[in-house]
């Protein structure tokens, strides 16, 4: 695909984001913001069965990276300064798991033919929540789409850890993916992945949020963004 394509073709572009809010008395914590002043610690190539369709250019990865999270009121640290976040970025292809089934159950066949390698697991619906979605339009195609391989860029926000503090704590972590990874290029892509990304760095997404041309003004987001740090 060359790089006009992307920009006169169609894309939709899938952001899944989380926020770590562990259990406070009879809820979660409040969504907080964990911090603007980062440290990228690294970017690795998750490696699986089949290959990208092409090498991608790190450098050129992180360099629109600093320029979209600048952007959205991130700073770098200075040389002298201590982060607020450490960032990892991370890159592949591969069957993710599917946020449509978060309160579903899976059965046990459902899990032994998906530990063998057979398919996607079953699931048994017995969350009320689960079936309240279910009934929803278009919920199930968007089931099925998210059972397929993806192409992603995923990055994951650690808080600085403290003193004798042995594991940093994994604060926040937003995924980017397309369809298609045995064809599209990353290279080609990650502007529009990155772009329809970062604005959901620290914020919570319900299943999924899709967002057509992110590189064009009036993009249509589809999904539901349930949580925002004030």
């Amino acid at each position: 695909m060359a790089q006009a394509d992307v920009r006169e073709l169609p894309l939709d572009v899938g952001v899944r984001a989380k926020v770590d809010r562990p259990f406070r008395g009879f809820g979660k914590e409040p969504l907080r913001d964990f911090g603007r002043s980062y440290y990228v610690l690294n970017i690795q190539y998750a490696k699986s069965e089949l290959d990208l369709v092409a090498p991608v250019n790190e450098k050129e990865v992180l360099v629109e990276l600093h320029a979209m999270l600048q952007k959205n009121g991130y700073r770098q640290i200075s040389d002298s300064e201590e982060p607020q976040i450490l960032l990892t970025v991370a890159y592949g292809r591969g069957y993710l798991p599917n946020p449509y089934l978060a309160n579903a159950t899976p059965t046990a066949e459902g899990l032994l033919s998906s530990e063998a390698g057979i398919g996607t697991p079953a699931v048994s619906v017995t969350n009320p929540i689960q079936v309240f979605k279910q009934k929803q339009a278009g919920f199930e195609a968007k089931l099925q789409n998210a059972n397929l391989e993806k192409l992603y860029l995923r990055v994951s926000a650690y808080e600085y850890p403290k003193e004798n503090q042995k594991h940093p704590r994994q604060v926040w972590q937003v995924t980017m993916l397309v369809d298609a990874p045995h064809r599209m290029d990353l290279n080609v892509v990650y502007k529009a992945m990155l772009a329809a990304g970062v604005p959901y760095f620290n914020k919570e997404v319900e299943d999924q949020v899709d967002i057509r041309n992110p590189l064009h003004r009036g993009n249509v987001e589809v999904g539901i963004p349930i949580g925002r740090a004030k």
